[in-house]
């Protein structure tokens, strides 16, 4: 597939216009994504809205978070963040758990 990122209904749907059911399909992305082929987020605690997607071309998802999140002064950025994170921490609306949770899960409760 071309796609850098495809829902997996579509792959299914490729794919079985080459004669391979959905079942060999599922097997195939699992093996692909154990292999470090392809990225994919089936496990529940990544939520519903990536469940479904599986990145062809998981350099494609790296370039697009370096694109975010990207340094443009490198020794300003970190000492800002460090700055901010100690702020976030100590403020009474965002607790130092919640944080934890956010930065090892990356979700925010």
């Amino acid at each position: 597939c071309a796609q850098p990122v495809v829902r997996f209904g579509e792959l299914e749907a490729k794919a079985k216009l080459c004669g391979m059911t959905s079942k060999e399909v599922s097997s195939a992305v699992c093996f692909l994504k154990h292999a470090g082929v392809v990225l994919s987020f089936d496990d529940d605690r990544y939520g519903a809205a990536l469940h479904d997607l599986i990145f062809m071309q998981p350099q494609w998802i790296v370039d697009a978070v370096k694109y975010v999140v990207r340094e443009v002064e490198p020794g300003g950025v970190n000492e800002e963040l460090r700055v901010m994170d100690d702020n976030v921490r100590a403020s009474d609306q965002l607790g130092a758990p919640d944080l934890d949770a956010f930065f090892s899960h990356g979700i925010l409760t």
